[in-house]
């Protein structure tokens, strides 16, 4: 019988290494979060004596690219692919010591499953079965201690009808999005169109390009990034306005909304958190595991605070007991394009 770790060997997927630490780190919680939602569910399998049938259920193709996961972290970043298999034992010793209920066989059903993931599930990454059949839906989370994790994200001509559906009026406050958004970028465009000589009737996009000028926000020079910036806030101030009023005058529906945003969507969702720390020279040391219930955080909602936009900033807060939901503006990828991406990441309160 293979274990975990010798169905990992096989063929061999390549991964790009990309010129910006940005994109690598990127590319490293890609992978991490594929390798630890693998590992705990082979974790948990074993504690029952069901690995061998928690392999089986999975794809071939699944192991060459956990392979390819594998092999590249530790070309790219060893100490976290040495870490993982630990973190990965360490949390499924906690979600056996802490969980109620009695279960008898692990499914691999998040993003890592592709198309075999069951929306009816949600946010779900792995799931628990009981002996009569019942699911215990298992979100799992590895991040830095005190660091913002990404929950959901959207283009910004739709954040709003797409994720707070149940506000009323709310397909009007994305339409005034938009119309902002457009005419916000179209001055930003003419001002940096005059300030680098560029010809003001040509594609700004192209025009910029063309002129060598550089494409990434961080490129720019210090002017254009506070004139980009102003741009930015101006959009979110918008969106913080819209959701603030869906705050004070529709509360139940704006409740709503935040739970799927926090991947509270699902009945009996339970949420497991692995948080990690560095000390001295070794990163990715354990510095403790969560585990909160879908009904415990829902109560909770009550209790939230809504932070405006504050001046020259591009994000948002909802303050909740247990931690922050922040919402933030950022470019699809290179700014010279009107689209906008909505982030919205949850950082735990210190404990």
């Amino acid at each position: 019988m293979k274990t975990a770790k010798e169905y990992l060997r096989g063929s061999v997927r390549d991964y790009r290494v990309f010129d910006t630490a940005s994109q690598n780190e990127a590319l490293i919680n890609e992978f991490k979060g594929n390798l630890f939602e693998y590992l705990v569910g082979a974790e948990l399998s074993r504690s029952i004596s069901k690995e061998a049938e928690f392999l089986r259920t999975m794809s071939s193709d699944l192991a060459v690219r956990l392979r390819g996961y594998e092999d590249w972290l530790w070309q790219n970043d060893s100490q976290l692919a040495e870490q993982l298999p630990r973190l990965a034992q360490s949390t499924s010793e906690y979600i056996l010591k802490n969980l109620d209920q009695k279960f008898s066989k692990v499914l691999v059903i998040g993003k890592l499953a592709g198309g075999s993931h069951d929306e009816s599930f949600g946010e779900a990454d792995l799931l628990l079965v009981t002996k009569d059949d019942q699911p215990i839906p298992l979100s799992l989370k590895l991040c830095k201690k005190g660091a913002y994790v990404n929950t959901k994200s959207a283009g910004i001509r739709s954040f709003l009808s797409k994720y707070f559906s149940e506000v009323p009026n709310i397909d009007l406050a994305q339409e005034q999005v938009n119309v902002v958004l457009d005419q916000s970028f179209s001055e930003l465009a003419q001002t940096l169109h005059e300030r680098h000589g560029l010809d003001s009737s040509s594609n700004f996009a192209t025009a910029w390009k063309d002129a060598g000028l550089p494409l990434l926000p961080g490129e720019l020079n210090q002017d254009d990034q506070a004139l980009l910036q102003q741009h930015y806030s101006k959009i979110v101030t918008l969106l913080s306005h819209s959701l603030g009023q869906a705050f004070e005058l529709a509360r139940p529906e704006f409740n709503r909304s935040l739970a799927a945003i926090l991947g509270l969507k699902v009945k009996g969702m339970i949420q497991v958190t692995c948080s990690h720390k560095e000390i001295k020279s070794k990163r990715y040391e354990l510095d403790h595991i969560s585990m909160v219930k879908e009904g415990e955080r829902l109560e909770q909602l009550e209790q939230a605070v809504f932070h405006p936009v504050t001046d020259g900033l591009a994000s948002f807060n909802v303050e909740f007991p247990w931690g922050i939901l922040q919402i933030r503006v950022k470019p699809m990828n290179k700014f010279t394009q009107a689209a906008l991406k909505v982030n919205c990441s949850v950082r735990e309160a210190d404990l």
